[in-house]
């Protein structure tokens, strides 16, 4: 069973190997990388999907210590939203979450 370092760890390789991908292509189009956390909204969001594996006794042990990162669908849209628009963003790494 992988610790939660080991599995932070596995996450931020993961997630670097990503964008090393991506920016592979900035030379031909325009690129910004953006990190958040689980993107939550009043409509479900990812915490209905998450439910659901929850409810099939998928969702692994939770012992009330565990952080989620998360962001508000509003407060995610409006940087996304800014940065399509501009047309001088690039290459840029943005990174906004909240945890609890």
């Amino acid at each position: 069973m992988k610790t939660h370092l080991q599995a932070v760890d596995l996450q931020q390789k993961l997630c670097k190997q990503w964008e090393a991908e991506a920016l592979k292509t900035a030379a031909t189009t325009r690129l910004c990388l953006i990190r958040t956390g689980i993107v939550l909204s009043e409509q479900g969001g990812a915490l209905k999907g998450y439910f659901h594996f929850v409810s099939l006794g998928l969702g692994g042990k939770l012992i009330g210590q565990q952080h989620w990162a998360w962001i508000a669908l509003d407060d995610y849209l409006r940087p996304v939203l800014l940065i399509g628009k501009s047309r001088t963003a690039l290459g840029c790494i943005i990174s906004f979450r909240l945890i609890l």
